[in-house]
């Protein structure tokens, strides 16, 4: 981040525009925990006032009424050190993008499997030898039919979901 300083006294301030960026990005980290679900604020160590500032501001229906009360949080976080919460945001940011790529992986999975890739059949019985064979070819024969008879593709996500409870990338 830039600093923007002003040369008083021997003392350097920040300029009265810096101090407003800094007041803005701390209101957008707020926001960013209000997003989060309640499950997931509990597991940080917020202090008290903030924490019911956020659980306050998630109840309130008014538009205007909710500006205020995020205005409100971002005056809290004013006074806290952000470092902890951007880490920890940070962390829920990036965990969420594994678990992203592990669903492309087991989507790519699938749609090969079905395709009739049956490489990719034996690389997984390979590196996850709790794969029931048996019956992960009968979910992929199911869905290949679904898909030639243009049915509900019940299979289909069936096998996804196989995959997901039984395989480790």
């Amino acid at each position: 981040m830039e600093k923007n300083y002003i040369y008083e006294d021997e003392e350097y301030v920040h300029s009265r525009s810096a101090l407003k960026r800094e007041a803005d990005r701390l209101q957008q980290l707020g926001e960013e925990l209000l997003a989060l679900p309640e499950s997931k604020l509990n597991d940080m160590d917020l202090p008290e006032s903030l924490a019911e500032a956020i659980h306050l501001a998630k109840n309130i229906n008014s538009r205007a009424g909710h500006k205020r009360q995020r205005q409100y949080i971002g005056k809290l976080m004013r006074h806290i050190d952000p470092e902890p919460i951007e880490q920890f945001l940070e962390q829920l940011k990036q965990h969420q993008g594994e678990a992203n790529a592990h669903h492309h992986q087991i989507e790519n999975w699938r749609d090969q499997l079905i395709d009739g890739n049956t490489t990719i059949l034996t690389e997984l019985v390979g590196q996850n030898p709790q794969l029931n064979v048996q019956h992960l070819r009968q979910l992929i024969r199911n869905a290949q039919k679904e898909r030639k008879e243009s049915k509900t593709p019940k299979y289909f996500r069936e096998l996804f979901k196989y995959l997901r409870d039984n395989s480790q990338v």
